[in-house]
């Protein structure tokens, strides 16, 4: 092991639980996890076990962390969005369940229920094959291997998806989910959020089984909404004021503007 790693260990705590004092959670979050692997990294050398995999990821980790800090102190704008994947790399290497974007607007819809005006979907012929179409469409996406097909059958299915919920009391959590899957050609497909497509998939069969009783948990909204506020809209615009969230998350285009910087 390098000379002075458990200083730097030592060293990383700290800036951890500074970050947090300075209301910066997300880079917060992101140093003590490389922390932990540092510590991970020094238990496995006693063992002389130490795994590669392991000390490439607090490589990338330690790298995005300065290049982040850099881009805070020039811009003094907060783009926690860019920190989620490489957060969840360090948490698979602990193997801690994995932070997901929704956690940005959590903890206000705790307390508050957006309600928002959606389009109403369009009444189409009943299918068997909307499951189906969904796994077959998201399945090209995780491989990178999208058409504009798959795009479309996606916007095809978030419609049959809020047409089913329309008389249920998920109906806003369907619509939400009929706009994500509608707008899906302008969203920045990173890691995080195609995990959120793979929970709608699971959510369908839920829904299709029992219209009546599905429900959504406080943070599977949460991932939802947050693909809602990537697209600047109408409805983003809305949830942004009824949140108070209007300069703490930016929309794609903003954060694509800002990676060039970053």
């Amino acid at each position: 092991l390098p000379f002075g790693i458990d200083d730097a260990l030592i060293n990383l705590e700290q800036c951890s639980h500074i970050l947090h004092l300075l209301d910066q959670p997300g880079i917060g979050q992101l140093t003590g996890l490389i922390a932990k692997v540092m510590q991970k990294i020094i238990a496995d050398s006693a063992q002389q076990n130490i795994q590669s995999s392991d000390v490439e990821a607090m490589g990338e980790a330690t790298n995005v962390a300065k290049r982040y800090l850099d881009f805070l102190c020039v811009r003094e704008t907060r783009a926690p969005q860019f920190l989620t994947a490489t957060i969840n790399k360090l948490e698979m290497v602990l193997n801690l369940p994995l932070t997901t974007e929704g956690r940005f607007v959590s903890p206000f819809l705790a307390t508050i229920h957006p309600q928002v005006a959606l389009h109403e979907p369009a009444q189409l012929p009943e299918t068997q094959y909307l499951s189906r179409l969904y796994k077959i469409s998201l399945l090209n996406l995780l491989k990178q291997q999208e058409t504009d097909l798959d795009f479309q059958a996606l916007s095809l299915c978030g419609n049959y998806l809020a047409s089913i919920a329309s008389q249920t009391p998920s109906k806003q959590y369907w619509g939400y989910v009929h706009l994500v899957l509608n707008q899906l050609p302008s969203t920045i497909l990173t890691e995080p959020r195609l995990r959120i497509l793979i929970n709608i998939e699971s959510q369908i069969q839920q829904l299709l089984a029992q219209p009546q009783q599905f429900t959504v948990s406080n943070d599977q909204l949460a991932d939802v909404i947050m693909l809602c506020l990537s697209q600047d809209n109408e409805v983003s615009h809305q949830l942004r004021e009824q949140l108070n969230v209007v300069d703490d998350i930016l929309s794609d285009d903003q954060l694509e503007v800002l990676s060039r910087q970053l």
